[in-house]
Formats: C-alpha cells, sequence, structure tokens
C-alpha cells in the first residue's frame, strides 16, 4: 500500500507542485507519517522524500483532473518555481493506493498486469513558523 501527495505550496510570489510517494508498512488502518515525508527544505541538498516520477505522475494527475471535473491545471506537476517547501505554506493532498501485481492469462506471450485502486483520504495545511 502507498501513499501518494499532491502538494502545493505558495510562499506569496511564486507557487510550486509537486507529488511524492511512500510506501505503508502495514495495511492495519493505522500508520504513523511524518510531515517530512512530504515537506522538504530546498536549503538542504538531499531531500530523503520519494518524488512522483513516471507512470505513477501521470496516474495521479489522472486521478486530480477526475476529481476536479477537469478544473485542475493541466501541467500541475510540470510547473517548476523556486519556492521552498519549509518556508511556504503548502496544501498536501493526500491519497491511499493499492496495488496488486499479476501477469496476463496464457492467452498472452508476456507482460505485466498493475491493478490499482486509490482514494483521497486528506487534505492538510501546512503552515511554517515565522521566525
Amino acid at each position: 500500500m502507498l501513499i501518494r501527495s499532491a502538494i502545493i505550496c505558495d510562499n506569496g510570489l511564486a507557487v510550486q507542485t509537486y507529488g511524492t510517494e511512500m510506501s505503508l508498512v502495514e495495511d492495519d488502518g493505522s500508520e504513523t507519517i511524518s510531515l517530512s515525508d512530504f515537506i522538504y527544505d530546498a536549503n538542504i541538498d538531499n531531500p530523503q522524500i520519494a518524488f512522483i516520477t513516471g507512470i505513477a505522475r501521470a496516474m495521479l494527475q489522472e486521478l486530480l483532473n477526475d476529481l476536479s471535473a477537469g478544473s485542475i491545471d493541466p501541467d500541475f506537476f510540470a510547473r517548476r518555481a523556486p519556492v521552498n517547501p519549509a518556508e511556504s505554506e503548502c496544501n498536501i493532498r493526500l491519497f491511499l493506493v493499492r496495488q496488486r501485481e499479476g501477469t496476463f492469462d496464457t492467452a498472452f506471450e508476456s507482460g505485466l498486469v498493475t491493478g490499482s485502486t486509490s482514494a483521497e483520504v486528506a487534505t492538510i495545511q501546512y503552515l511554517p513558523i515565522n521566525n
């Protein structure tokens, strides 16, 4: 099971959007997650966050499009701006994703199948403490 997030951070001058993904250890309905799995400090060279790329990014973009009835920016994850999330107001949309891998039946020579379901489970607002 995974938690994927769509994050929008605004520092008052610019906006940054990105997505993250993390695996959950247990599928028991209770999991402790850290804000550091979603919000990073751009002043640190190596954030320990798994950013969403490739197919997972495209799937989350499609889910956002469906949930917003097409009103979400079609380039949500493509936009990049010089914003430090640790110092900006951020909205974090969390999605719980269950995936199961398998193979095609014998009628096909090869290939893999991944079935998944997802649901938006929470929206969190991050407000940094002003220094």
